[in-house]
């Protein structure tokens, strides 16, 4: 059986706010942390945001990711693309992703932020494939809920 790559996109306008505001938000690892939340991802001292992970395209780290306490994933983080104010490319694997791929977008539109999550993921075991894109899409979903709460939107 072929393994499928499985793509996804969530995209939210956050009202009254400017990029600046937004992207000092999306690359905190505290706010990556509450978007996600109750799932977690560890990031060592050194990199305490995303800004600070040299876009390389090397793993620079391995993520551990929980549920409340319990551990469910280990995410290898590489970062390929960052342009400052405008967005990052991630392309990591898990425990389950052959490969993850994350563009995060942001732009300015009048007074308005529109953020774009653009997420690929190609499954290690093709029977899980639709089981984990719906399981990712629909932590994308939530992350946009809360992005949407926390900008008044």
């Amino acid at each position: 059986m072929q393994v499928r790559r499985y793509t996804f996109e969530v995209e939210s306008v956050l009202a009254n706010t400017e990029t600046a505001l937004v992207w000092q938000h999306m690359t905190a690892w505290a706010r990556i942390n509450s978007e996600l939340w109750p799932l977690s991802m560890s990031h060592p001292d050194e990199f305490p945001s995303v800004n600070h992970v040299p876009a390389d395209g090397i793993v620079h780290f391995v993520s551990q990711v929980k549920l409340g306490c319990m551990p469910v994933d280990m995410h290898r983080f590489a970062l390929q693309e960052l342009v400052e104010g405008e967005y990052f490319l991630e392309r990591s694997s898990t425990l389950f992703l052959q490969e993850w791929t994350h563009k995060r977008i942001i732009r300015q539109v009048e007074e308005n932020v529109v953020l774009t999550d653009t997420c690929s993921l190609t499954p290690k075991m093709a029977l899980l494939g639709r089981f984990l894109a719906a399981i990712y899409h629909n932590v994308f979903l939530r992350r946009h809920k809360k992005l949407r709460l926390t900008f008044g939107t």
